[in-house]
């Protein structure tokens, strides 16, 4: 048994072939995580309130803890983990964090 039928099996899915035509349509999965996204109450990363709320975080983080470039961004994705917020890209989560450590003095970043 393959893990796409036992998985099937599992979901209650009559008919598991329906996976290969998952990826026919470009949009499907995307609007799979949206609905993933809106059922579990989940934000996307370009919302206001988030970008404030994650440059706090990171500005703080960065002025109180001699963390490197690495671990400020874990602890981004981490706070945007435990705020529900969904990034769009890996990028868009290293900014906030790369753009508190320019905001610190010379000598501390």
């Amino acid at each position: 048994m393959s893990v796409v039928d036992y998985l099937a099996v599992q979901l209650g899915v009559v008919d598991a072939s329906v996976v290969k035509r998952y990826t026919e349509r470009e949009k499907t999965a995307y609007e799979h995580a949206w609905e993933i996204s809106r059922a579990y109450g989940y934000r996307d990363v370009t919302d206001g309130a988030a970008v404030a709320g994650l440059r706090e975080f990171t500005d703080g983080r960065a002025w109180i803890h001699a963390e490197g470039p690495m671990a400020l961004f874990g602890q981004a994705v981490a706070w945007l983990r435990r705020h529900r917020v969904r990034p769009v890209e890996g990028r868009v989560q290293r900014r906030p964090a790369m753009a508190a450590r320019r905001r610190l003095p010379p000598g501390r970043s």
